[in-house]
C-alpha cells in the first residue's frame, strides 16, 4: 500500500474563536479539507504556551494564547460573536450538552484541579479561582444548576459564569495583527459564502482550493438546511445568528450593559 508524502503549508494556519461562537464550525470546514488534502489539522482547547510544530492547520477553540509567543510566520483568523448571544446561546446549549465538565459532579477536589471538574478553558485559572469556581455550584453539576433554574435565572447564572469567561477573553485579543482576518459570527452566518471565500483568499489558498473549501463550507451553511436537518445538529439551538431580543428581559438588559458596556463598545457592538 502506498501512503501519500505528506506536504506542509510553507505558512500555517491558525483559526482562533470562542465557545458558541462558532468553532464547531471552523472545525467540520478545515478538518474536511486537511482530510481531502492530506494536511495535518489540530484543535486544541484551553490556554496553549507553544505552538505544535508540523501542522497546516490549528484551532484555538478559546483563542487563549499569547501571540507574541508565535515567532514563526503564519496566517490566522479571528471569529467574534456579540457577547448577548454568546450568553444565550451558552445558556440552551449548556442545558443539554453531555460535555463532561457540564455534567460533571464529582467534587472530590486533588489538585492541581483539572478537566473535568472545571473546562479546559478555565485550567489555566488559579487553585483558588477553581475551588471558588467548584463551591459556587453548591454540590451540582453546571448543567444542574441551569436546569433547576427559571430561564430568568439561568440567563443570569450563565452571564455570570461561562458568559463572562468567554467575553472577557474577546475584550483582552489583540485586534491590530495584520496577520489575522477579523470576522464577526454574525457576518458569516448572513452571508455565509462571500465570508468563506473571503477567508480563503486571506489564508492564500490556491484556486482550486478556494472551490474546494467553498463547496466543504456549503454543506454547513444553516440557510441551506431544512428544520429537520438542523434540529440533528447537536450544538445548534436555533438558525438564527441572533437571538439574544428573544430571551433578554429588562433586567438582563441593564445588568450586561452595567458588566459589559464598555466591551461592547469595544467590540463594535451596539
Amino acid at each position: 500500500m502506498r501512503f501519500l508524502k505528506r506536504k506542509y503549508r510553507r505558512i500555517p494556519i491558525y483559526i482562533f474563536g470562542y465557545h458558541k461562537g462558532g468553532t464547531t464550525l471552523f472545525r467540520k470546514i478545515f478538518r474536511e479539507f486537511c482530510d481531502l488534502n492530506n494536511k495535518k489539522f489540530l484543535a486544541l482547547p484551553g490556554k496553549q504556551t507553544h505552538i505544535p510544530q508540523n501542522a497546516d492547520v490549528i484551532l484555538f477553540p478559546h483563542s487563549l494564547i499569547d501571540l507574541s509567543l508565535i515567532s514563526e510566520p503564519f496566517l490566522g483568523v479571528h471569529t467574534i460573536r456579540d457577547p448577548r448571544d454568546i450568553v444565550v446561546s451558552g445558556y440552551l446549549y449548556h442545558r443539554r450538552t453531555n460535555e463532561k465538565w457540564c455534567v460533571n459532579s464529582d467534587f472530590v477536589v486533588k489538585h492541581p484541579i483539572m478537566f473535568p471538574q472545571v473546562p479546559y478553558s478555565q485550567e489555566y485559572r488559579s487553585e483558588d479561582w477553581k475551588m471558588k469556581y467548584l463551591n459556587s455550584l453548591n454540590g451540582m453539576s453546571y448543567q444542574n444548576n441551569l436546569l433547576n433554574m427559571s430561564q430568568y435565572d439561568g440567563l443570569f447564572f450563565e452571564m455570570n459564569n461561562y458568559g463572562t469567561w468567554t467575553i472577557e477573553s474577546m475584550d483582552k485579543w489583540d485586534y491590530n495583527n495584520e496577520n489575522i482576518l477579523e470576522i464577526r459570527f454574525e457576518d458569516v452566518m448572513n452571508n455565509f459564502g462571500e465570508i468563506f471565500k473571503m477567508i480563503f483568499e486571506h489564508l492564500r489558498f490556491s484556486k482550486s482550493e478556494i472551490k474546494q473549501g467553498i463547496n466543504i463550507a456549503a454543506k454547513h451553511d444553516l440557510n441551506r438546511k431544512s428544520k429537520a436537518e438542523i434540529a440533528r445538529i447537536k450544538h445548534v439551538s436555533s438558525p438564527k445568528a441572533s437571538k439574544w431580543k428573544d430571551y433578554f428581559e429588562t433586567r438582563h438588559i441593564e445588568t450586561f450593559g452595567q458588566k459589559f458596556g464598555d466591551i461592547m463598545l469595544k467590540l463594535g457592538y451596539e
